[in-house]
């Protein structure tokens, strides 16, 4: 992993856990309400704007370059070197 890899991991994980409360209460909001209102543009900008740190955290796991995309791409560089001979090396089995 490089050091722009892990800073991008790390400014995840503490937008996760300095923003827990408000992250939950926005899933439990969305999770309440009807898909139709939820797909709307209109409430992805209402939320942006009424809870803008949840939206920092969304972006930095779903965004290019974000926690998402980082572990993926491991996941499918580790494919590439896969030693089925090692039983440390799960993802083969």
């Amino acid at each position: 992993m490089s050091d722009g890899e892990f800073h991008d991991v790390v400014k995840s994980v503490d937008l996760f856990f300095s923003n827990f409360k408000e992250n939950m209460a926005v899933r439990v909001i969305v999770n309440q309400l009807p898909s139709w209102i939820v797909n709307r543009v209109s409430f992805y900008n209402f939320t942006k704007w009424v809870f803008p740190s949840t939206h920092r955290y969304f972006c930095s796991v779903y965004d290019k370059r974000g926690l998402f995309d980082i572990i993926f791409k491991h996941i499918n560089d580790h494919k590439q070197t896969i030693d089925r001979e090692n039983p440390r090396d799960f993802l083969g089995q």
